[in-house]
């Protein structure tokens, strides 16, 4: 969403492309917390409807539902009146499944009533992608939410200004970069290391603001490194004349680009071999193994110091980050159940909880992330994380969970059942993050 506005501000002519592909966007989103929806009550009830008849109309309509979106993403030329035509078939069909659906499966298995809300949302939205991609200028158009709210400039600076001070994760690992430049300048200079600059390349491509990520680089630039200095050593020892040299640097380059986006220790394999062979091109009077052992060498001296610069200067402690981490998406997943089951139980002044329910994916993203890093980094490796585990599990549950609720519609703000829901969000709400005017979660009122 952030590219595509950039790209919009940046180019007035594109704009209602932008729309187009802001709502397509929005619509993606709107299916995928459908699939969850659909995916938490499968699993809640798999074992009454799978096995029945009931069961098997539910599998071909979700069968049909796969099959549109696949004909949503192979459509290539909004143009193209087969491509329209193709998914607009594939749309009746699976309307057709959701009609057989109603019919004879909801009347041998009315619990399936549960989930005809969820495919009927996948319906609309489907809908609502085809009219925007072929029924031209019938969009809906979004809403004129921040087009004037910030200009570039001005967001420009509010990031510069964030990010100057120490509190700054970005701010510290351009401090530690910038010191370790330093020293591995220094130490180059001081001791005359022969193409020393190897050596301080190396660190700042691999020096990362975590430690954990630090030495996974660090493990496969020195392999890679040392690899492709023994593989350009072998070539040079084959090639003779500089021509020969030349057009097997072609390939290799070509080896280069195409491993960049498979894997690192793969691109730094190929980079290590194109840069002796094009260095002996360069500079013919030293010898091809001469020059791999030099970029060998540098490139353990740069992981080396890497590895001691961010481990000695401020290193960022991953378990204080992991329990930050928790705490934050803990809190943006009760704001987001008080405010759905605020606004499920008619409370029409409830926050949005679209908006909610991303900021709680991201926290919960966000703090996978930093266990993730902490079970990488070998100085925490052992440490007990079944906690974290059992938190993300939990909240991935209550955001399943809540989707399922969001598709219903409202309940009558003064019946019995609303006061319940909203009693109820309280108190999950105040287990997931306690405050001063929670009311506590008693066994009860959670059960």
């Amino acid at each position: 969403r952030g590219r595509i506005r950039e790209v919009q501000d940046a180019r007035p002519s594109r704009r209602a492309r932008a729309h187009q592909l802001l709502y397509l966007l929005d619509s993606a989103e709107d299916s995928f917390i459908g699939l969850v929806a659909a995916a938490d009550l499968l699993e809640s009830n798999a074992p009454r409807w799978l096995g029945r008849s009931a069961g098997a109309h539910l599998s071909q309509a979700l069968h049909r539902y796969a099959a549109l979106c696949n004909a949503i993403a192979s459509t290539s030329d909004v143009n193209d009146a087969r491509q329209a035509e193709c998914l607009r078939e594939r749309l009746a069909h699976y309307g057709a499944g959701l009609r057989e659906l109603r019919g004879s499966a909801l009347a041998h298995a009315p619990d399936l009533a549960s989930m005809a809300p969820v495919l009927d949302r996948l319906e609309q939205t489907a809908q609502a992608v085809a009219q925007s991609l072929f029924d031209h200028g019938e969009a809906p158009a979004l809403p004129a939410r921040d087009r004037m709210a910030e200009t570039p400039a001005r967001g420009a600076w509010r990031t510069l200004r964030q990010n100057l001070r120490f509190e700054s994760d970005a701010f510290r690992h351009a401090l530690r970069v910038g010191i370790g430049a330093t020293i591995a300048v220094a130490l180059s200079k001081t001791f005359a290391v022969n193409h020393g600059y190897w050596m301080s390349l190396t660190l700042v491509f691999i020096l990362q603001p975590y430690f954990a990520t630090t030495c996974q680089r660090t493990l496969e630039r020195v392999a890679g490194s040392v690899a492709g200095a023994i593989g350009a050593s072998l070539l040079g020892l084959l090639l003779s004349s500089p021509l020969s040299v030349a057009l097997a640097v072609l390939p290799i380059a070509l080896g280069t680009f195409a491993a960049r986006t498979i894997h690192y220790a793969l691109f730094t394999f190929f980079l290590t071999s194109q840069f002796v062979l094009v260095t002996h091109i360069q500079q013919p009077e030293i010898y091809e193994p001469m020059l791999a052992a030099l970029r060998a060498f540098n490139s353990v001296l740069g992981g080396i110091l890497a590895l001691l610069v961010g481990f000695l200067v401020w290193p960022e402690k991953e378990p204080r980050l992991l329990a930050g981490a928790l705490a934050r998406a803990l809190e943006r997943h009760a704001a987001y159940v008080l405010a759905l089951s605020r606004r499920k139980a008619g409370d029409g002044g409830a926050p949005d909880v679209v908006a909610l329910r991303r900021e709680a994916c991201l926290s919960a993203d966000n703090a996978q992330a930093s266990l993730q890093r902490l079970q990488q980094n070998p100085v925490h490796r052992d440490r007990n994380v079944d906690t974290a585990v059992n938190l993300l599990n939990a909240m991935r549950r209550i955001t399943a969970a809540g989707t399922v609720l969001e598709i219903q519609p409202p309940l009558a703000a003064d019946t019995a059942p609303a006061a319940a829901l909203r009693e109820y969000g309280e108190a999950l709400a105040g287990a997931l993050h306690p405050t001063d005017d929670a009311p506590a979660p008693g066994a009860r009122s959670l059960a």
